[in-house]
């Protein structure tokens, strides 16, 4: 399995980005064709004078740009798979969200390559027979949680660690994963609500999935683990 890493520099401040690490601060100028910092883009919108946008027609434009680069990520992926002569059974195309999920995992999680078993239990993620899984969880929406939600992993990682439950990168997938999936419910309530303004154009409403915080399904809990459940009532 090869990890893919791509950068390109901000189009406005510069800066290095990392394409896949920083997916979700990410926008795409179609016309340009060159990747933008969220922040700056927003920024220079505006700031200009002439043509000045209201702030909400800022942040519907923000995110349409957002979108835009999400595919366009995912091309450059697959881009760069072809072109170190990347081969794997699995069809190599920007619409195969299992690969760009296992790229992600082990960028993230700094690996090289993933047990069996975690395969096995992404298997039973996508197709619902994940224990206390309501419904079939596709690729797309697991990575799309897991971007939105990894500073959040990220700090109770550190709350773990500083409670003296250490992990390694391969329990803390299985850890982040019982995590997101006890969400998922509420997840696909927010995406019900970004669906339905969309359709509705409500330009006063700004539903953030950050800050929603839906009754978790306790995951599973064997005797010697940290109940996930704890820690999140707890922060």
């Amino acid at each position: 399995m090869i990890v893919v890493k791509i950068t390109r520099k901000c189009g406005i401040c510069g800066e290095e980005i990392n394409l896949v690490l920083d997916i979700l601060d990410l926008v795409y100028d179609e016309k340009t064709k060159r990747f933008l910092h969220a922040k700056c883009e927003k920024e220079r919108l505006l700031s200009r004078k002439r043509g000045r946008m209201p702030s909400d027609e800022v942040d519907s434009l923000v995110e349409k740009m957002s979108v835009d680069a999400r595919e366009a990520i995912a091309k450059c992926v697959t881009q760069k798979r072809r072109s170190t002569g990347s081969r794997n059974r699995e069809k190599n195309t920007s619409d195969n969200p299992k690969r760009l999920l296992t790229d992600y995992l082990l960028y993230t999680y700094d690996l090289s390559c993933m047990p069996k078993y975690i395969y096995v239990k992404l298997a039973s993620v996508y197709s619902g027979k994940y224990e206390g899984l309501k419904k079939p969880c596709p690729p797309e929406d697991l990575l799309d949680m897991w971007q939105r939600k990894q500073a959040y992993l990220n700090r109770v990682y550190e709350y773990n660690k500083q409670k003296g439950n250490c992990m390694d990168s391969i329990q803390r997938i299985s850890y982040d994963l019982a995590i997101l999936l006890s969400r998922y419910d509420g997840y696909l309530e927010w995406k019900e609500k970004q669906s339905l303004l969309g359709e509705q154009q409500q330009e006063s409403a700004n539903v953030i999935y950050e800050n929603i915080i839906p009754r978790a399904n306790k995951p599973n809990r064997h005797k010697g683990d940290v109940s996930i459940a704890d820690v999140l009532d707890e922060i």
